[in-house]
């Protein structure tokens, strides 16, 4: 028989015992659950890093970084940032990027802010792409820009009169009865599209996307390929192209961009969702998405003939007398200018001829009156020019 004192003893060693087990079980579950928490991915958004110093463009990986070099950038940051411009910037100036960056919302929902990575709608930036196309069937002797429409069109009214470089011009006098229909089937748009086309007066320059519409349907013919295969193979592939897309899963992509229309001067006062017919539609002229630092090196190889000769690019390039517009770009003395548009993204693009000095803007929510004063006011400063956008 135990007396009273070890009774007691006894049962405290068993609550001490009964204590520790349970404390150790605590610790266990305690444990798990930070290492269990510790493998779990980080909801939290990083933030990007920031580059402070100037970085040579001619390196096409400083293109995917986010730069604001704080001696020669910061005056351009603060006017884009004051005046509250939607997007991505690319400044670059003696051949070094001074400033890329993305400002408000790429999806203001759902609080996804616009970066260096943001795509955005080109617009008619693209017929310069489809001009390039050209050019390179030109330089393969496929055809040249005196050959007719009539070679590929011939049922277009008008069509044994219009020559390749008066619609690379725009002043081949096409135009068309009404626009197609909702399809997003790229040879059924075509068919329409040369169903409805005629020509009026040729030589007098009249801005109307159905000259490369048909350009497109030339390149077609040419190659025996849709269209966005020869833009893979003869222009993104060749020139690392890497962030470049058509428009097909536009919508799903993580780097898309929401459309928003500026109503009142309120920003972000109504998300666009677009139908993709919109942009199948736009075949040669508008249906392809770029990030900023793409379109930059695009334009990049474009002048300095990595695609084609410097003979080609010399003609592709040479207006009809009294104009500027030929192969896609605005051509003037000392620069080129390019600006596109669709569903409420629009693309201004200023750069001088070996694209050295360039600024470029990108952004989901169209304002003119911001936009081109932005852009006229950087490039000029930069460029010790005058420039009219």
């Amino acid at each position: 028989m135990y007396s009273r004192k070890e009774r007691r003893l006894k049962k405290q060693r068993k609550q001490l015992i009964k204590r520790t087990l349970c404390l150790i079980f605590v610790l266990f579950i305690a444990l798990s659950g930070t290492v269990y928490l510790s493998k779990q991915p980080s909801r939290q958004t990083k933030k990007q890093t920031i580059v402070t110093t100037v970085l040579p463009a001619s390196n096409y990986e400083n293109l995917q970084k986010t730069v604001v070099d704080f001696q020669s950038a910061n005056s351009f940051d603060k006017l884009l940032t004051t005046k509250k411009f939607i997007g991505t910037a690319l400044i670059i100036k003696n051949d070094q990027i001074i400033l890329e960056k993305g400002y408000g919302y790429s999806n203001q929902a759902a609080h996804k802010k616009n970066t260096v990575h943001s795509h955005f709608q080109i617009g008619s930036i693209q017929k310069s792409i489809t001009a390039s196309l050209i050019a390179q069937l030109i330089e393969a002797n496929k055809l040249s820009f005196q050959t007719k429409l009539a070679q590929f069109f011939p049922n277009i009214s008008g069509s044994e009169q219009i020559t390749i470089k008066q619609m690379l011009s725009m002043v081949s006098g096409l135009t068309i009865r009404s626009v197609p229909s909702d399809s997003t089937n790229e040879q059924v748009l075509l068919d329409e599209y040369i169903h409805q086309a005629y020509g009026t007066h040729t030589g007098i320059f009249h801005y109307a996307p159905i000259n490369y519409n048909l350009l497109a349907g030339v390149i077609e013919k040419l190659t025996n390929q849709p269209y966005w295969n020869v833009v893979k193979n003869q222009l993104l592939r060749p020139g690392g192209l890497d962030h470049t897309n058509n428009y097909t899963d536009w919508f799903q992509r993580a780097n898309h961009t929401t459309s928003y229309q500026l109503i009142n001067q309120k920003d972000y006062a109504k998300a666009i969702h677009p139908s993709l017919n919109i942009y199948a539609r736009e075949i040669g002229t508008g249906s392809i998405d770029m990030s900023i630092g793409d379109l930059y090196w695009y334009y990049r190889s474009l002048i300095n003939q990595k695609f084609f000769s410097e003979k080609i690019s010399t003609e592709l390039y040479r207006p009809f007398k009294g104009e500027y517009y030929s192969g896609g770009l605005y051509v003037h003395p000392t620069y080129f200018r390019s600006r596109g548009e669709i569903t409420d993204q629009q693309t201004l693009a200023l750069f001088d001829k070996n694209a050295h000095t360039a600024v470029i803007l990108m952004s989901n929510e169209k304002n003119n009156q911001l936009q081109m004063s932005a852009i006229q006011s950087i490039y000029s400063t930069i460029s010790h020019s005058h420039v009219q956008f």
